[in-house]
């Protein structure tokens, strides 16, 4: 949705030949706007309640950097576990608002592949060859899933026909990749996983 939202502002740019700074600023102005208010009156409510952790972590949470915390310490957020989804929300719109506005259109696609391919190796370099077991809450660890998100906002976009032109062959391919990616990550990811804690 994220990509739909960027390439619409793109789109927009063009054909009112504004700059790329104002697609941008407007962007995340209005990003800010839905998620900052009550994410951080959350935050701040608790901190003066004194809330759990809320103290300890404080620092973490009102940066959106609570994933990075895990990953350092190997440790869950407790209470504030949950709030990882928010803070690499507000990393991913960091992360997936500024690479697409400034490039052409056809210099997405390789973009998107190119963030896809990094992000398996570096999440597979992370579970296999560091201590660091929660690095799979890193946004860019989980650029794969986003990166295909955004691969089909692409091709919905630029490329309709792409998706109806895809034979059987190719959609069972890719079904069993994603099949074996998922049983990959559920049981041999989770051993892993185990071992490490």
């Amino acid at each position: 949705m994220i990509t739909s939202i960027i390439l619409e502002f793109k789109e927009k740019n063009v054909s009112e030949n504004r700059t790329q700074f104002k697609s941008i600023k407007s962007f995340y102005i209005r990003r800010s706007l839905r998620i900052f208010p009550i994410y951080y009156l959350t935050i701040f409510f608790l901190l003066i309640l004194g809330f759990s952790n809320v103290r300890e972590i404080f620092p973490w949470l009102a940066t959106y950097t609570s994933n990075i915390y895990m990953t350092l310490n190997s440790t869950y957020l407790g209470s504030f576990t949950h709030f990882l989804v928010i803070g690499c929300g507000g990393t991913v719109l960091f992360v997936m608002g500024i690479p697409r506005c400034p490039f052409p259109q056809k210099n997405l696609k390789s973009i998107i592949i190119t963030l896809i391919i990094l992000s398996v190796l570096i999440l597979y370099y992370f579970m296999f060859y560091t201590p660091y077991w929660l690095a799979n809450s890193l946004v860019i660890c989980q650029m794969h899933t986003l990166g295909l998100g955004a691969l089909i906002a692409y091709y919905m976009k630029y490329n309709k026909d792409f998706i109806g032109n895809l034979n059987l062959t190719v959609i069972k391919t890719i079904t069993s990749v994603l099949i074996l990616f998922l049983f990959y990550y559920l049981f041999i990811g989770s051993q892993i996983h185990c071992m490490k804690m």
